[in-house]
């Protein structure tokens, strides 16, 4: 039980973050729907857990060790951009430390007044830091919500692809975040938005058919 209450705060603290005390009675609320689904949550994590090892001893195994370049991985963007339009250059980074490495390409787009900032990673050389924030969100009935914000998981129904959502209701910014084969992280943020249907689209035409072979 001590288990169970420890990981249901650890989970409330990742969606919820810092609250004012007006909201407290609210995070209990939060504390117990997260509770309810805890024993799920915890055997999804284990679950992928063991298929990140499998993975990332299988891609060691074929030499695959260090994230991609940058400017391969921006080939990989979505092509979905519900009307917005690049925004300057995409901007990319590449790190290699101590056996580890990871990439990302950030590409920035607008339409009108609203803007939309699209990432994505490559933490190949880090595989387990990706289970670590990925694990609980297999779990469909995990959600979150306050008068500030509703967070929940996603399953966007492509494979091995899995994610979460994040609306922002007063600022009107939308987020999802998606991800695949134990290393590739998509993030898409959006301003100016009603909902999270529009970063979704983007965010589901990106290249994953690919990225979850790899």
């Amino acid at each position: 039980m001590k288990t169970k209450i420890l990981t249901g705060l650890l989970i409330l603290s990742i969606f919820s973050g810092c609250n004012k005390l007006s909201e407290k009675a609210q995070d209990a609320k939060n504390t117990v729907n997260v509770l309810q689904n805890v024993d799920d949550i915890a055997q999804n994590m284990e679950e992928s857990t063991k298929n990140a090892e499998k993975k990332i001893q299988e891609r060691r195994q074929r030499g695959d060790t260090v994230a991609m370049h940058y400017d391969k991985l921006k080939t990989y963007l979505p092509t979905d951009l519900q009307g917005y339009t690049p925004d300057g250059e995409p901007k990319g980074e590449m790190v290699k430390n101590a056996g580890m490495s990871f990439s990302t390409i950030t590409q920035n787009y607008k339409k009108g007044e609203s803007t939309m900032k699209v990432t994505l990673h490559d933490y190949n050389g880090v595989g387990m830091l990706y289970t670590a924030a990925f694990g609980m969100f297999g779990v469909g009935g995990l959600e979150v919500e306050n008068d500030q914000e509703i967070m929940k998981g996603w399953d966007p129904k492509m494979g091995e692809v899995k994610g979460f959502e994040k609306y922002q209701k007063k600022q009107k910014d939308a987020n999802v975040v998606l991800g695949t084969a134990e290393r590739f992280v998509l993030i898409v943020d959006a301003s100016g938005q009603e909902n999270t249907d529009a970063v979704k689209s983007v965010a589901k035409s990106a290249k994953w058919g690919e990225l979850s072979k790899m």
